[in-house]
């Protein structure tokens, strides 16, 4: 293994540890849950909680919450065509 692989590994250890109460990434918490977390910084791209080619990617839920649909009307009107994007965007609806 080399040197970048064993320190990929570590981080990706170190963070399951970390969100290991939340199921392994920063999980909303609720008023039937109190997981230690609240979501995800959405300046901080995370892949861990998804990106836009997996089928049902996390990153929406957790950096925008209940204002994700909203966020995709905005998408849809001012950028129909897709152009601003990277692996976490806000997907048209």
């Amino acid at each position: 293994m080399t040197v970048t692989a064993v320190h990929l590994q570590y981080m990706r250890d170190f963070y399951a540890d970390v969100y290991a109460p939340a199921g392994g990434i920063p999980e909303i918490s609720d008023a039937v849950h109190d997981r230690g977390t609240d979501g995800a910084y959405v300046s901080y791209p995370d892949t861990y909680i998804g990106v836009a080619s997996d089928p049902d990617p996390a990153y929406p839920r957790l950096y925008y919450k209940g204002n994700y649909a909203r966020l995709q009307e905005v998408k849809k009107y001012w950028d129909p065509k897709n152009h601003f994007h990277h692996k976490q965007p806000i997907r048209l609806p």
